[in-house]
């Protein structure tokens, strides 16, 4: 965070304004999300834009902001400029949406951790295949299921699980890729920002994952081109059998595992390969 300090003269002596302001995306609270969300989706013209995010970001009442003088605004549009690049060095990772509820008679539906520390391999597969469908169709049933693929109700008796010396720090209903599709039926009344909101943070995911993991994430890239989807799947059938166990224990390992262990294997037959063409 920035701690921001406005010095306007006036006729009348200095008037001096504090703020704190995020400096990346994992300093916003829920509702700044939302509203940078909201920002993207209804407004077209550049300087409108980047204009109404400094003012998310200030948190000014609307007269306070309304009256900074347009130099000021000028000196401060800067700030917003994490917010609108393509790949950000910081992206956000924070889970600010831990729980959401399309409608207020409906249950809450809980999502994973930061970083998606706590989502299994199999859940991540599923949520690839959904976010790649998505991204190539833009199909609102696709976004729908990728949402309902990470986002469950909370486990029965959560509140004693949690208690146990076996807690994994999940509170969500064990991944069952079989009732996706009916979940998603009741998270398409979810608003539209907070989909947004959800996606956002996965790319963000995603673009740490790929650089926590490079060698896996550029392999994945590749069969990904020639085969126009995301191409998990076989991944998770090639690393069942081993440390892991079969496909279905596999799939019930964290996620991480699976990537750091893949991304050493890549690491070492890397070296190998090095080392032969050397000789």
């Amino acid at each position: 965070m920035r701690d921001l300090q406005i010095t306007i003269p006036t006729e009348k002596g200095d008037i001096s304004l504090q703020a704190q302001v995020a400096e990346e995306w994992d300093e916003l609270t829920r509702k700044q999300l939302l509203t940078v969300m909201l920002i993207f989706s209804v407004v077209e013209d550049a300087i409108q834009r980047k204009r109404l995010l400094l003012k998310t970001l200030l948190h000014f009442p609307d007269a306070r902001f309304d009256a900074l003088p347009a130099w000021v605004l000028v000196d401060l549009l800067h700030l917003t400029d994490f917010l609108l690049e393509h790949e950000p060095q910081k992206p956000l990772t924070k889970q600010l949406l831990p729980s959401i509820r399309p409608q207020l008679t409906s249950c809450w539906y809980h999502g994973p951790a930061d970083l998606l520390v706590n989502v299994t391999f199999s859940e991540f597969t599923t949520a690839e295949k959904y976010f790649f469908r998505y991204l190539k169709s833009g199909n609102a049933s696709s976004l729908d299921c990728f949402i309902a693929t990470l986002y469950r109700p909370q486990r029965w008796f959560h509140s004693l699980r949690r208690r146990l010396g076996n807690y994994q720090g999940d509170n969500r209903t064990p991944f069952n890729e079989h009732l996706v599709v009916t979940r998603a039926q009741k998270l398409a009344r979810l608003n539209d920002t907070e989909k947004a909101a959800i996606l956002t943070w996965y790319r963000g995911c995603r673009l740490m994952l790929e650089r926590l993991y490079p060698d896996v994430f550029s392999v994945e890239s590749e069969e990904s081109k020639s085969n126009k989807v995301s191409s998990w799947e076989p991944v998770l059938r090639g690393m069942a059998g081993g440390k892991f166990g079969d496909v279905a224990a596999t799939g019930k390992a964290q996620a991480h595992q699976i990537l750091a262990e893949m991304n050493e294997q890549l690491e070492e037959a890397k070296k190998i390969k090095s080392k032969h063409e050397n000789q």
